[in-house]
């Protein structure tokens, strides 16, 4: 029974732990670039995509193609760049 009390007090910490970095997470901005920095996306630390800046100078009726690419790459750049400061953090 001792056991049983140790193990769910260790689990109400942790889970204590998870909300604050979850919170914490919410706080953080992540931006993501592409074409040179002339696409930006930011997100938070829990991928939520907060804005998007795209220089006038991409954006041309003839290729909507490139801008569409050129969004998609700043996206999984910030994408990639979220979970690595969620495990940074985590560790400390």
């Amino acid at each position: 029974m001792k056991d049983m009390m140790g193990m769910l007090k260790k689990a109400q910490a942790l889970q204590s732990k998870m909300n604050e970095l979850q919170a914490e997470l919410k706080t953080r901005e992540i931006i993501g670039t592409s074409g040179q920095g002339k696409v930006k996306v930011t997100m938070n630390g829990a991928q939520d995509v907060l804005k998007i800046s795209i220089d006038p100078e991409v954006v041309k009726p003839d290729e909507t193609d490139l801008l569409e690419d050129l969004v998609l790459a700043a996206f999984n750049d910030a994408r990639t760049k979220s979970p690595g400061s969620w495990r940074r953090r985590w560790a400390s």
